[in-house]
């Protein structure tokens, strides 16, 4: 797991960014998960009257679940990973079959992928002294992709002659806030807020 965070900034401007990067060995074979992101946040006063922001996150995950689970669970202790003819042997009992927990792992290919980005930017305008409008715009990204495929060296091969899948998923989303403020003190005792927002 590694992180590298880089801040700074003076009266006018303020920024950060900083990446990331985890990787992860799953204690089942051929399983594990990874993570990429980037971060970043900037604040910055152009004048004395207009100040503009922006945030951003974008990130990447790779996941193998790993698929032994349940056949590990249910295999009979008894039989051997591998038969005489070398072949990684299906695990039977008079009511049912059950896949090899090795091979799935070894053949059974699984990858989940992730990517996201999540963004937002504002400006901030003061027409008078106490008179603010802030604008704020965001969006949301996703792409999901899981792909697999069984070969006919596992159960669910051989009983499927074969079979892949791919999924995909796309989404996004977005939002629009316009906000007008106004704030005024009379006489230091009787503030006026005023506000207005679509």
């Amino acid at each position: 797991n590694y992180q590298l965070t880089v801040s700074g900034g003076n009266q006018e401007i303020f920024y950060m960014f900083s990446g990331n990067y985890l990787d992860e060995q799953g204690i089942v074979l051929n399983s594990g998960y990874k993570r990429y992101g980037l971060r970043t946040n900037i604040n910055s006063k152009i004048n004395d009257k207009f100040r503009l922001g922006i945030k951003l996150y974008i990130s990447k995950s790779e996941q193998n679940p790993g698929s032994s689970f349940l056949s590990a669970l249910w295999a009979n202790p008894i039989y051997p990973v591998k038969d005489e003819s070398g072949s990684y042997t299906i695990y039977t009992d008079p009511y049912s079959q059950v896949d090899n927990p090795v091979a799935t792992n070894l053949f059974y290919l699984r990858d989940n992928n992730r990517s996201s980005i999540l963004s937002n930017i504002f400006g901030e305008y003061e027409f008078v002294e106490g008179l603010v409008l802030k604008s704020n715009y965001g969006a949301n990204i996703f792409d999901v992709k899981n792909n697999s495929f069984a070969p006919r060296t596992i159960l669910q091969g051989i009983q499927s002659n074969s079979v892949a899948n791919i999924n995909n998923q796309y989404s996004f989303y977005w939002n629009s806030t316009n906000t007008l403020t106004y704030n005024k003190t009379i006489n230091y005792s009787f503030p006026i807020f005023y506000f207005l927002k679509s």
